[in-house]
């Protein structure tokens, strides 16, 4: 299970992924050997699955990005395998992703421009096996497009934090028993210890408190 130093960790990883392992053990105050335990532990269990260098393609020189939504032929029964094993030998379709629903198929694509989105259009995309119909919308702003998971304090440490900020309980009292203890007041006596000694002036603030809860 992830701890508070874990998530630390991984959220300098996320910010640079190229940060060191002194690096990270001055950051998060532990040492060397300790930090590559716990990157070791974390590659282990699959958490942290490695590196990548991130490619712009729009400095490469594509301008034009293209998301086409698919619906496949239900009535063939190898009609996603069929699709998606030709649609991975497109070099332009940069992501594959399938859906439940009315769209069966996502893929995502990149081209020069406008000319070039044609020609592969027609003599890549439209002979892909098995559609039944497809709809292509055209990308004009990309607002975010972050990887980064929201990786906060764990649930018990919040828990634990908070736990010295609980409410006062009130016992609800019948209007008798707060107009007896007016009474009491009124007599001189108090019934009951004052549970709150360090509000107390000459033991009548408990009730004080207490009519002012029930009123």
């Amino acid at each position: 299970m992830l701890d508070d130093v874990d998530r630390r960790i991984l959220r300098l990883l996320q910010a640079d992924p190229a940060r060191g392992v002194p690096d990270l053990a001055e950051v998060v105050g532990l040492t060397p050997a300790k930090v590559g335990r716990r990157l070791d532990r974390l590659r282990d269990d699959g958490i942290l699955r490695g590196s990548r260098a991130v490619i712009d393609w729009r400095a490469l020189g594509y301008s034009v990005a293209v998301s086409l939504r698919i619906t496949l032929d239900k009535t063939v029964a190898r009609a996603f395998d069929d699709f998606i094993a030709a649609a991975r030998e497109v070099p332009e379709v940069i992501e594959i992703q399938t859906f439940l629903g009315r769209v069966d198929v996502r893929l995502s694509l990149i081209a020069r421009d406008l000319p070039h989105y044609q020609r592969i259009y027609r003599e890549a995309v439209l002979p892909l096996p098995h559609i039944a119909d497809i709809e292509a919308l055209m990308t004009v702003a990309t607002v975010k497009s972050d990887e980064s998971l929201p990786l906060g304090q764990s649930t018990t440490s919040t828990a634990r934090s908070c736990a010295a900020y609980r409410p006062m309980r009130i016992n609800r009292r019948p209007n008798w028993l707060a107009n007896w203890g007016l009474a009491s007041q009124r007599l001189g006596g108090v019934s009951g210890a004052c549970k709150r000694p360090e509000l107390s002036r000459a033991g009548s603030c408990c009730w004080t408190q207490r009519r002012s809860v029930l009123v």
